[in-house]
Formats: structure tokens, sequence, C-alpha cells
């Protein structure tokens, strides 16, 4: 039997997992990261600009530390125009302001699964035009807005299961015109609660609105392929 091996170098890629407090401007001295992997460590904050030096980063995994809040307008991210991936989950975050994660104008795919996350600000996703994955499932939202979604153009896939979620306001996904699966799955839907909410969702096609209290299928649902209720 024969094996391949690449002739490619691996991405350039950092590790710190060691209970890592604060940055304080630890990585300047690495300018060509693509993957830098910060999780499970003990960080609060994020300074302003603190991966202003990273150019060419991917993916920044953040997953699993004690941040509580980012900075609005974007400080927290300056500079990381090539980023695609960002993981924040498992971090205490409970508010997203506005501009929070401008110029990461790259970004694909937004992780934020279990943080406290009730407040999303209107302008919160300004800039993301190029999402396509976003996850905000396990998180204490209680509503989803059409102006915090209208921003992402290009959003495939929302996961928002084991929220709060008692309502949804007609035509939320109507801005989302790429949107292809939403998950709802365990949050607090009525039947009466979904009457227009997915008016105008051109191309949707799986839709999981699993242990909610649903007391009826409304007409609506029976154009989608994929429909989980139960």
């Amino acid at each position: 039997m024969q094996l391949f091996h690449s002739s490619l170098p691996p991405p350039p890629t950092l590790f710190f997992t060691c209970r890592i407090q604060k940055l304080e401007g630890a990585l300047g001295f690495y300018e060509s990261l693509e993957r830098l992997d910060l999780s499970r460590n003990e960080l609060k904050h994020v300074g302003k600009g603190q991966f202003s030096g990273q150019k060419r980063l991917q993916v920044l995994d953040l997953s699993g530390n004690f941040l509580t809040s980012l900075r609005p307008g974007g400080g927290a991210f300056r500079g990381l125009s090539a980023l695609q991936t960002l993981d924040l989950s498992r971090n205490v975050l409970s508010v997203l302001e506005n501009g929070t994660f401008a110029g990461l104008d790259s970004l694909v795919e937004l992780r934020m699964r279990h943080n406290l996350l009730a407040r999303v600000s209107p302008s919160a996703f300004s800039g993301l035009s190029r999402l396509r994955v976003l996850h905000l499932e396990s998180n204490r939202l209680s509503a989803l807005s059409p102006e915090w979604l209208r921003p992402l153009s290009s959003l495939r896939f929302l996961y928002a299961s084991s929220n709060r979620i008692a309502a949804l306001p007609a035509d939320v996904f109507r801005p989302l015109q790429a949107l292809r699966v939403v998950t709802l799955a365990r949050n607090r839907l009525a039947s009466e609660s979904l009457a227009d909410a997915f008016r105008g969702s051109r191309v949707l096609d799986t839709v999981d609105l699993a242990y909610n209290l649903l007391d009826e299928v409304r007409k609506v649902f029976f154009f989608y392929e994929h429909l989980y209720i139960c």
C-alpha cells in the first residue's frame, strides 16, 4: 500500500492552554498565524486592538474562558480582516453591543453556544455580510429580532435551540434570503406565535421546532422538506 503525504507545510498555529488571564501584547511576536487557540483559559476580557497584528489569522478559538463582555465598535477584533471562524462558546457573555464584530468582513462562522446572552443590540452583527453559520444555542434569548438579523444577508444556518424564545415577529426571517436551516428546539414557542414568522423565507427547507409548546401544525410548514416538531 502506498501512502501519500502532502508536501505542504501545516498552517502556522499557536495553542495557549495554561490558565492565561491576560494577553498583554503577548501576540506581538507572532505575525504569520493562521490559527490561534486560546480555549480553556481564564481570560476575562479582550483588550482593544489585542489582535491587530494578526493580518493572516483565519481561525480564533476563545471558547471556555470567562469573557463577560466584548468592546463595542469592533475594538476587540480590530485588524482581523482575514478571520473566517470565531468561537466564543462557553463564556459568560450576556450582551452584544452595537458594532461588536465590526471589521470582521471575512467571517463565515460565529459560535456563541453556552453563554448567558439575553440581549443583542440592533447593530451587533453589522458588517457580517459573509456570515453563513451562526450558533446561538443554550443562551437566554427571549426573542429574535429582524433588526439584528438584517445585516446577515448570506446566513444559511441559524441555530437558536435551548433559549427562552416565546414568540417570533412577523417576517423575522425575511432579511435572510439565503437561510436554509433554522433550529428553534427547546424554546417556549406556541403555535399562534409562529403565524407569520416564516413568511418570505424563500429557500428555507429545514425547521426544527421540537420540544416547544405547539398544539397544531400550520399550513405554512407543509412547504418545508424537513420539519421537526416533536
